[in-house]
């Protein structure tokens, strides 16, 4: 049974691991996937996308709880019941994550991405907590179910397989069926059902009743295991909240883990139990309702004992089922009712950015002043405001920056350790020039999240853009030492040797950037620099490369710079555009647009050719770029012809050649004949 477990659940963590790197990669606006949680200092490689720490960490919590529901479920001789095992196998998995969860982040174990804050679990997120369920319904359910199950024989036994598929079929549904993402809830209504209702039953001898006479010291320690395992997590979770961090409040979370533990064993009466349970309700000073929490394993224990002993039995089970229905209601309407307010606020902000394009400014403001006030007590739904206001007004981001700015602000008081909340706000901040509350924020998510490379990283180039070398120097320093991968990281390292005079320092890292990435701007710039004259080499927007979270600043930028150009001040926009390409050096779309800029602007010729060139090289299929490069090399070449320069203009026709085609390329073949005729 052990070795029927064990491998398949090594193999279904890697593979859910993938999976849900791919979902999340499907569901992403741009196509690049981030782990829901980021484990940190992992001790063993992933695999793929999983994270083979986590992985053994599933498997063998898994196989705990499977080990110690059978236990609590001897006490009303439901042991050899598959779905009651799977139910309180899916508790114990929940418990443990809410004791986990809550801590983890503090302590740097692992980060999430998303928002930590949860109506129903606290700091622990329920993305967590449903994931660590799921281990019961997709891994511990089909190995009983096809190994030790009363149709274990039966050829059909394998579609137990399928419980997974259609769980991330689900999720990688988000986007396109309505009301989809509520799958946990019928995963559980469906478990909360079979547990109630049927029953099949299982043969696994784990909760067997041992002889008291004749068994090995070997034999009686084996059965020690579930108890020194769940001993050592007591000890490791309480020495983390206690002497790590230092809240007492983070132990309250491990109570519903420690009274399924005392349920669990054999010689602790039930009534213990309860008073513990009912002791646990003093933590709600600080817990709130999540005390009641406690009652949890109790009241499951009590839910199946009832539906199989009581006289009517069935009626008692449907009750505890339209008891847990009613529960799952309640928070089904609540989510529908955030939803719906928020596919309100969209519709306001569409109609009055519609009632702005059609020249209704009075009816616009009052249209976005009335979405404005529809109130978000969720920091989740607040952030997906802000996102949608962009969306709706990514032609006009001016419109809507002062909320923004009100509702980060909201957002960080009601869960004021998002950390990527305040790394998304930093951008925002340094557009309006607000550069020591930007460096403020990035400390603030380096405090949060001290070992993630990315934070040190963002910090230390803000630093330089503030003209403090020696910190910045350290906090890119502390980035590689990290494990920084971005190449941002070492050409801003590279950048503070060249203004420290370690030239050759600054070389070195910029020959290993280009050596991983030939094609990377900013590192090519500063290195052709560097060697034709290195104090050109200064702390600035054109040498300075921006992280990657400013790309989308780029864009916004971008935007503006096209509405400026839009009402003929291309000298502006041009000015605007260089800000953007140093945000986003390598969207092709910026490039082009600068080029046009400079050119109509008045602005050297080359630059625009330089621009048009590195848009074409970043997207070769990019045909506006194509056409205005050639379109430039074209005239560009005819002014050298009438200055004389025949041979500054062959060159720069035969530069043209392998992005010409049509009648462009006949007509620079035509110039070029004469010029290539009278060649020394």
């Amino acid at each position: 049974m052990t070795a029927a477990f064990f491998i398949p659940g090594i193999l279904f963590g890697v593979l859910r691991g993938n999976v849900v790197h791919y979902i999340m990669v499907l569901l992403s606006d741009t196509g690049a996937a981030t782990r829901p949680y980021l484990p940190q200092n992992p001790i063993l490689p992933d695999i793929g996308h999983a994270s083979i720490q986590v992985v053994i960490g599933w498997v063998f919590a898994g196989y705990l709880a499977w080990t110690l529901a059978e236990y609590v479920l001897r006490r009303v001789q439901l042991q050899k019941r598959l779905f009651p095992t799977v139910a309180f196998a899916a508790l114990f998995m929940s418990a443990m994550s809410y004791c986990m969860e809550t801590t983890a982040t503090r302590v740097g174990w692992w980060y999430w991405e998303m928002s930590t804050v949860d109506r129903i679990f606290g700091h622990a997120p329920s993305a967590g907590i449903l994931a660590w369920f799921s281990i019961a319904t997709d891994l511990i359910f089909p190995v009983l179910f096809i190994t030790c199950s009363a149709y274990r024989r039966r050829p059909w036994r394998w579609v137990a397989l399928l419980v997974f598929p259609l769980h991330m079929g689900a999720h990688a549904l988000y986007a396109t069926v309505p009301f989809i993402d509520h799958v946990h809830d019928v995963m559980i209504l469906a478990l909360a059902a079979l547990a109630l209702f049927n029953r099949t039953r299982i043969e696994t001898g784990f909760a067997e009743k041992p002889a008291e006479t004749g068994r090995s010291v070997c034999s009686r320690l084996v059965d020690l295991i579930p108890a020194i395992a769940v001993g050592t997590f007591f000890i490791i979770m309480l020495r983390a909240d206690l002497l790590v961090v230092g809240e007492f409040t983070l132990a309250f979370t491990a109570i519903p883990l420690f009274i399924f533990a005392l349920l669990a064993v054999r010689r602790v009466p039930v009534v213990v139990a309860v008073i513990m349970s009912a002791a646990g309700l003093a933590a709600g000073r600080w817990v709130g309702f999540r005390a009641l929490y406690a009652f949890a394993p109790v009241v499951l224990l009590w839910a199946f004992y009832s539906a199989d002993r009581s006289r009517r039995g069935r009626l008692v089970a449907l009750g505890w089922l339209l008891a847990v229905a009613a529960l799952i209601g309640v928070q089904v309407t609540q989510g529908e009712t955030r939803r719906f307010r928020l596919v309100r606020f969209v519709r306001l902000l569409k109609q009055a950015a519609r009632a702005e394009t059609r020249g209704y400014d009075e009816v616009a403001r009052e249209l976005r002043a009335q979405a404005f006030r529809m109130e978000f007590t969720d920091p989740v739904y607040l952030d997906r405001s802000i996102d949608y206001m962009f969306r709706v007004y990514a032609k006009n981001p001016e419109a809507v920056l002062p909320e923004v700015h009100k509702r980060l602000q909201r957002i960080l008081q009601m869960d004021p350790r998002w950390a990527l909340c305040r790394t998304n706000w930093i951008p925002l901040l340094v557009h309006e020039d607000r550069l020591e509350e930007a460096i403020a924020q990035a400390r603030a998510v380096v405090g949060i999240q001290p070992t993630r490379a990315q934070h040190h990283s963002i910090l230390g180039y803000l630093l330089l853009r503030r003209g403090d070398t020696a910190q910045a120097e350290k906090e890119l320093d502390t980035a590689l030492d990290l494990g920084a991968e971005d190449p941002e990281t070492r050409v801003n390292l590279a950048l503070v040797a060249s203004v420290t005079g370690s030239v050759q320092k600054a070389v070195d890292l910029l020959n290993q950037v280009l050596a991983e990435d030939p094609e990377h701007p900013i590192a090519r710039l500063n290195l052709e620099h560097l060697r034709s004259d290195p104090k050109r080499v200064k702390a600035d927007l054109v040498h300075l490369s921006a992280p990657g979270i400013f790309v989308q600043l780029g864009r916004l930028i971008d935007s503006q710079a096209g509405a400026r150009a839009k009402a003929g001040d291309w000298s502006g926009a041009a000015q605007m555009m260089a800000k953007a390409v140093h945000y986003a050096p390598r969207d092709a779309g910026i490039r082009s647009n600068y080029g046009t800029a400079l050119f109509q602007g008045g602005g050297a010729v080359e630059e625009a050719v330089t621009q048009f060139e590195m848009a074409v090289q970043m997207d070769e299929g990019f045909l506006p770029a194509r056409r205005k490069l050639v379109g430039l090399y074209v005239r560009l070449a005819r002014r050298q012809i009438g200055e004389n320069r025949k041979e500054a203009a062959r060159k720069t026709l035969r530069r043209a050649l392998p992005y010409a085609d049509g009648k462009a390329l006949a007509e620079i073949q035509r110039m070029l004949a004469p010029l290539e005729d009278t060649r020394p």
